[in-house]
């Protein structure tokens, strides 16, 4: 019998998303119009030139400065010119090949499209279906955290739980350490207000307010913390929602070898969570027992399709 490879594979990352703009430079007599253009990583640049008389030609730095038409192995539009779309950051330089020496050259500045934040508020959209091991019920909350310093204030509410809210369970909702997926120990409590069938419930910001170390901050930026309601049909947890930063939206979705087509038989699950931020995905998550090594060989082993 072969002894299987069981591995945890956690990540983080950002993902451009494929709208963009398209910048237009055109021709005027011998030079290019606009001769500087300020564009994002995934923008297009559509090049629009006499026919018969200029190409377009990416050169370095040094033959730009030189006034000079030798390629440095980036993109080459022929004679009417073409599209072109920016895959990183930093300062692009091309020239009209047979025109250089009269300085018809331009500049393309690329910036990142990635939305810099400084996060200081962060949601929790709670479901059954974030547990490791989903649960399927109809309870739902939303929790909003907000760190002043070195306090995280909570506030929220949660409805339709299945079982009753169980308080015997370390209190019964928690702040947990742990990426979507995976399960985490407790880090702190929570302390809600309860109705009369305990099933539904609010978190009072009164009531919750946690102090966190400096490396707790970080892990908290870094969306390494998740809420956990605990209940009487479901001990390790109903629902939970992973803490990220107030953004433009919210993305969820499981792992599992029964989503293949066709599908797989086989104990490795995992999960992400994605928030958006203006026209970038922040994703993270992980991936847990895998029959073998990711095969890192295929575009880094883990791919949007």
């Amino acid at each position: 019998m072969k002894n299987k490879l069981f591995l945890v594979l956690t990540f983080s990352f950002i993902v451009s998303l494929s709208w963009s703009t398209t910048i237009q430079v055109v021709n005027s007599g011998f030079t290019f119009s606009p001769s500087t253009v300020d564009a994002k990583v995934g923008d297009t640049i559509s090049f629009k030139v006499a026919a018969s008389f200029h190409d377009v030609i990416e050169v370095s730095k040094a033959t730009w400065d030189a006034n000079g038409n030798t390629s440095n192995g980036g993109f080459k539009l022929p004679f009417g010119g073409g599209v072109v779309v920016m895959t990183k950051v930093g300062t692009v330089y091309f020239v009209c090949e047979p025109h250089a020496s009269s300085l018809m050259k331009g500049i393309i500045n690329v910036t990142s499209n990635v939305v810099a934040v400084d996060p200081t508020t962060f949601i929790s959209k709670m479901s059954g279906i974030q547990e490791e091991f989903p649960v399927l019920g109809f309870g739902t909350g939303d929790i909003k955290a907000v760190l002043n310093g070195d306090t995280l204030t909570v506030s929220g509410s949660f409805k339709n739980l299945t079982g009753e809210f169980n308080a015997a369970i370390s209190g019964g909702a928690h702040i947990h350490r742990g990426l979507p997926g995976t399960s985490g120990g407790i880090l702190f409590n929570l302390v809600p207000v309860l109705d009369s069938t305990k099933k539904s419930g609010v978190f009072l910001a009164a009531s919750n307010k946690i102090f966190l170390n400096a490396a707790q901050k970080v892990q908290l930026i870094a969306r390494e913390f998740y809420t956990n309601i605990h209940t009487t049909v479901a001990a390790g947890g109903e629902m939970r929602g992973q803490l990220v930063p107030e953004s433009d939206g919210y993305y969820q979705a499981n792992l599992a070898g029964t989503q293949e087509v066709p599908p797989i038989m086989t104990s490795a699950h995992g999960a992400i969570v994605a928030e958006l931020i203006g026209n970038s995905l922040v994703v993270t998550g992980s991936a847990k027992d895998l029959s073998t090594g990711i095969n890192t060989g295929i575009r880094q082993g883990g791919h949007f399709h």
